[in-house]
């Protein structure tokens, strides 16, 4: 917990093989173009009941928050994520997923929540990108003009998106990979946006390929995320940019 909105780490915290962690109130500013960790906030390793809380995070080498290898029940909230370097080729957000179309043992793990985030400045793409994982997509703030996308989903990922504010980005939703994938998504708000809105509010299921490595034989679809385990209250898509700039990063 940082002591006040000052707080800052230089460079990056992994988070690995741990349980009931809270990161709350602090910046992380990444080390590029030093060297460094190549991501700001690295969640793997089976860690599991992790909140990010009140975090800003921006400038990493390689992606500000990674959650991946198993990790499972993982929350990021009002949190900003942004990049000031333009000269990074690597501006990327943030997976779900340890990899695209080979780790099978990932299912089941992943189960992530992101609400009252915003995705700011050059960010390229991965505002999520979603692989294997189900994600819960709720009330965050998209202004990464110029950006390639927003949200991917694929590789037997499951998204619920819903009330987000997307300004002015390309992309905002999309199916990534010709491999099994869901989204639903609803009461969203495009505002000036360009590109693909993929899903809708009954749910979409896209791809071809299934998995053929043992023990996952032929396992043909993706969980279908429709509702999700907790209690939450959505704040009106219109609301969520004063919403979310006057409260997201640390105190």
């Amino acid at each position: 917990m940082g002591k006040d909105k000052k707080a800052t780490i230089y460079g990056g915290l992994s988070i690995s093989g741990v349980k009931n962690v809270i990161l709350y109130n602090i910046n992380i500013q990444g080390s590029y173009p030093n060297l460094g960790p190549g991501n700001c906030i690295d969640i793997s390793n089976g860690s599991t009941n992790v909140w990010v809380h009140h975090v800003s995070v921006w400038d990493a080498d390689d992606g500000n928050i990674d959650i991946k290898g198993k990790a499972n029940y993982i929350t990021v909230s009002y949190c900003k994520f942004y990049y000031i370097n333009s000269k990074n080729p690597h501006r990327f957000n943030g997976v779900i997923g340890s990899g695209a179309a080979n780790h099978p043992e990932d299912f089941g793990y992943l189960k992530v929540t992101y609400h009252h985030c915003w995705f700011g400045n050059l960010i390229h793409e991965r505002m999520p990108r979603v692989v294997y994982g189900q994600a819960h997509i709720y009330n965050n703030y998209y202004t990464s003009s110029g950006d390639l996308y927003c949200i991917g989903v694929g590789s037997y990922a499951s998204a619920l998106i819903e009330n987000n504010y997307f300004k002015s980005v390309d992309n905002p939703i999309e199916f990534m990979y010709n491999i099994y994938a869901y989204i639903l998504q609803r009461n969203n708000l495009f505002d000036g946006c360009n590109g693909k809105k993929d899903g809708n509010e009954k749910g979409v299921k896209l791809g071809e390929r299934y998995i053929t490595t043992d023990p996952y034989t032929l396992i043909k679809d993706p969980i279908t995320l429709n509702s999700v385990p907790y209690k939450y209250s959505l704040d009106d898509a219109k609301k969520v940019p004063d919403i979310v700039k006057k409260q997201a990063g640390p105190h």
